[in-house]
Protein backbone atom coordinates (compact mmCIF):
# COMPACT_ATOMS: atom_id res chain seq x y z
CA UNK A 1 0.00 0.00 0.00
CA UNK A 2 1.27 3.33 -0.72
CA UNK A 3 0.09 6.73 0.75
CA UNK A 4 -0.11 9.36 -2.52
CA UNK A 5 -0.84 12.32 -0.14
CA UNK A 6 2.18 11.54 2.04
CA UNK A 7 4.01 10.87 -0.92
CA UNK A 8 3.26 14.61 -2.58
CA UNK A 9 3.73 16.18 0.60
CA UNK A 10 7.56 15.18 0.12
CA UNK A 11 6.97 15.30 -3.55
CA UNK A 12 8.57 11.89 -4.10
CA UNK A 13 8.99 9.43 -6.99
CA UNK A 14 8.57 5.69 -7.45
CA UNK A 15 9.88 3.80 -9.92
CA UNK A 16 9.81 -0.26 -10.26
CA UNK A 17 8.40 -3.25 -11.85
CA UNK A 18 5.42 -5.65 -10.83
CA UNK A 19 5.21 -8.84 -11.89
CA UNK A 20 1.79 -9.36 -14.49
CA UNK A 21 1.53 -12.76 -11.97
CA UNK A 22 0.75 -10.39 -8.98
CA UNK A 23 -2.27 -8.83 -10.84
CA UNK A 24 -5.56 -11.09 -11.15
CA UNK A 25 -7.76 -9.52 -13.32
CA UNK A 26 -5.05 -9.10 -15.84
CA UNK A 27 -4.21 -12.50 -15.25
CA UNK A 28 -7.38 -13.29 -16.20
CA UNK A 29 -7.37 -11.71 -20.00
CA UNK A 30 -3.52 -12.83 -20.88
CA UNK A 31 -2.55 -15.74 -22.12
CA UNK A 32 0.59 -16.12 -20.22
CA UNK A 33 1.57 -14.13 -16.87
CA UNK A 34 5.54 -13.75 -17.01
CA UNK A 35 6.58 -10.65 -17.35
CA UNK A 36 6.35 -7.47 -15.99
CA UNK A 37 4.91 -3.95 -15.76
CA UNK A 38 7.58 -0.98 -15.72
CA UNK A 39 6.52 1.78 -14.23
CA UNK A 40 7.44 5.80 -13.08
CA UNK A 41 5.63 7.60 -10.90
CA UNK A 42 5.80 11.35 -9.51
CA UNK A 43 3.55 12.59 -6.74
CA UNK A 44 3.10 16.59 -6.11
CA UNK A 45 0.27 18.91 -5.32
CA UNK A 46 -0.77 21.57 -7.82
CA UNK A 47 -1.08 25.67 -7.54
CA UNK A 48 -4.76 24.60 -6.49
CA UNK A 49 -3.21 22.14 -4.14
CA UNK A 50 -4.70 19.16 -5.93
CA UNK A 51 -2.53 16.38 -4.98
CA UNK A 52 -1.85 14.49 -7.75
CA UNK A 53 0.03 10.80 -9.28
CA UNK A 54 1.53 11.86 -12.96
CA UNK A 55 3.79 8.62 -14.52
CA UNK A 56 3.81 6.28 -17.24
CA UNK A 57 3.95 2.55 -17.37
CA UNK A 58 4.97 0.03 -19.99
CA UNK A 59 4.23 -3.55 -20.85
CA UNK A 60 3.47 -6.16 -23.26
CA UNK A 61 1.18 -8.90 -22.67
CA UNK A 62 0.44 -12.33 -24.61
CA UNK A 63 -3.45 -12.30 -25.43
CA UNK A 64 -5.37 -14.15 -27.92
CA UNK A 65 -5.87 -12.46 -31.19
CA UNK A 66 -9.56 -12.80 -31.36
CA UNK A 67 -9.46 -13.31 -35.11
CA UNK A 68 -7.70 -16.23 -35.37
CA UNK A 69 -7.82 -17.21 -31.45
CA UNK A 70 -3.81 -17.63 -31.73
CA UNK A 71 -1.48 -16.12 -28.74
CA UNK A 72 0.10 -12.35 -30.34
CA UNK A 73 2.22 -9.85 -28.01
CA UNK A 74 0.45 -6.76 -27.09
CA UNK A 75 2.68 -3.83 -25.89
CA UNK A 76 1.19 -1.01 -23.97
CA UNK A 77 2.84 2.18 -22.78
CA UNK A 78 0.46 4.62 -21.09
CA UNK A 79 0.65 8.04 -19.09
CA UNK A 80 -1.02 8.04 -15.67
CA UNK A 81 -2.23 11.65 -14.27
CA UNK A 82 -4.40 10.91 -11.50
CA UNK A 83 -5.74 13.82 -8.91
CA UNK A 84 -6.56 12.50 -5.16
CA UNK A 85 -10.26 13.82 -4.48
CA UNK A 86 -12.70 13.83 -1.69
CA UNK A 87 -16.49 13.11 -2.34
CA UNK A 88 -17.57 16.69 -1.49
CA UNK A 89 -14.62 18.20 -3.95
CA UNK A 90 -16.10 16.16 -6.79
CA UNK A 91 -18.21 19.08 -8.35
CA UNK A 92 -15.55 21.37 -8.70
CA UNK A 93 -12.70 19.03 -9.83
CA UNK A 94 -10.39 19.88 -12.30
CA UNK A 95 -10.24 18.39 -15.75
CA UNK A 96 -6.33 18.14 -15.81
CA UNK A 97 -6.11 14.48 -13.90
CA UNK A 98 -8.37 11.83 -14.08
CA UNK A 99 -10.33 11.69 -10.36
CA UNK A 100 -8.90 9.53 -7.61
CA UNK A 101 -10.70 8.63 -4.54
CA UNK A 102 -8.48 6.95 -1.81
CA UNK A 103 -9.73 5.09 1.43
CA UNK A 104 -7.92 5.71 4.17
CA UNK A 105 -5.48 7.76 1.71
CA UNK A 106 -3.71 4.65 0.65
CA UNK A 107 -4.18 2.90 -2.26
CA UNK A 108 -2.21 -0.53 -3.34
CA UNK A 109 0.22 0.10 -6.07
CA UNK A 110 -0.64 -3.11 -7.83
CA UNK A 111 -4.17 -2.18 -8.50
CA UNK A 112 -3.58 1.31 -9.79
CA UNK A 113 -1.74 -0.15 -12.12
CA UNK A 114 -3.90 -2.80 -12.74
CA UNK A 115 -7.10 -0.49 -13.38
CA UNK A 116 -4.76 1.58 -16.15
CA UNK A 117 -3.69 -1.54 -17.57
CA UNK A 118 -7.49 -2.59 -17.91
CA UNK A 119 -8.58 0.57 -19.43
CA UNK A 120 -5.78 0.69 -22.06
CA UNK A 121 -6.34 -2.95 -23.20
CA UNK A 122 -8.58 -2.93 -26.74
CA UNK A 123 -11.79 -4.60 -26.51
CA UNK A 124 -10.76 -6.82 -29.37
CA UNK A 125 -7.21 -7.42 -29.75
CA UNK A 126 -5.92 -8.86 -33.51
CA UNK A 127 -3.07 -9.28 -35.13
CA UNK A 128 -1.56 -6.78 -38.25
CA UNK A 129 -4.34 -8.67 -40.83
CA UNK A 130 -1.35 -9.59 -42.94
CA UNK A 131 0.13 -11.73 -39.93
CA UNK A 132 -3.48 -13.34 -38.67
CA UNK A 133 -4.73 -17.21 -40.27
CA UNK A 134 -7.56 -15.78 -39.55
CA UNK A 135 -8.17 -12.96 -41.72
CA UNK A 136 -7.25 -15.42 -44.66
CA UNK A 137 -10.05 -17.50 -43.54
CA UNK A 138 -12.47 -14.51 -43.64
CA UNK A 139 -11.45 -13.39 -46.75
CA UNK A 140 -11.23 -17.28 -48.67
CA UNK A 141 -15.05 -17.48 -47.19
CA UNK A 142 -16.70 -13.81 -48.28
CA UNK A 143 -19.29 -13.86 -50.80
CA UNK A 144 -18.71 -11.66 -53.76
CA UNK A 145 -21.02 -9.26 -53.84
CA UNK A 146 -21.74 -6.96 -57.01
CA UNK A 147 -21.97 -2.90 -56.10
CA UNK A 148 -25.06 -1.48 -55.55
CA UNK A 149 -24.67 0.95 -58.37
CA UNK A 150 -23.89 -1.70 -61.12
CA UNK A 151 -27.22 -1.50 -62.14
CA UNK A 152 -26.57 2.19 -63.19
CA UNK A 153 -24.12 1.52 -65.74
CA UNK A 154 -26.95 -0.17 -67.62
CA UNK A 155 -29.16 3.32 -67.07
CA UNK A 156 -29.64 5.13 -70.14
CA UNK A 157 -28.86 9.09 -69.36
CA UNK A 158 -30.92 10.22 -72.52
CA UNK A 159 -34.41 8.51 -72.36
Amino acid sequence: MINPVQLAERQEGLTGTVPLCALQRIREVVRDDKGNINFELHFGKDEQGVVFILGEYRANLKVACQRCMQPMDLPLQGTISLGIINQNDAQNFSDRYEPLTLNDNEISLETLLEEEILLALPIAPVHEREHCEGSRIVEKYRPERESPFAVLKNFNRNK
